[in-house]
């Protein structure tokens, strides 16, 4: 898998000023266990825990690979990487909008 180590630190930095969002990286080699460990490390070292981060390997299925995509609330593809990164902002856009109004 290829992806920068800035690539990393800015996902990284993401999640760290977004506490309840999720990262839904989607690979190929997330079949291999050892890929999938070294993958979540790095974000381990970067300070985001590795249960915040979902990866997901080749879905075979066009139905099932479309439908993967409807977990997601934003999509990014990154251009140094062939892997899709999307970001699942589950509670954190409730989170902002809450906070904005004065509410918690």
């Amino acid at each position: 898998m290829q992806m920068t180590p800035k690539v990393l630190r800015v996902w990284a930095k993401i999640l760290r000023a977004l506490p309840t969002s999720r990262l839904v990286v989607k690979c190929k080699p997330f079949c291999c266990d050892s890929v999938r460990d070294s993958f979540l490390a790095k974000f381990q070292k970067l300070g985001v825990e590795s249960l915040r981060v979902d990866l997901l390997p080749l879905i075979l299925l066009n139905h099932d690979h479309m439908q993967a995509y409807s977990l997601m609330d934003i999509r990014y593809a990154t251009l140094d990487c062939p892997c899709l990164l999307k970001m699942i902002l589950e509670r954190s856009i409730a989170h902002l909008n809450t906070s904005d109004d004065g509410r918690s």
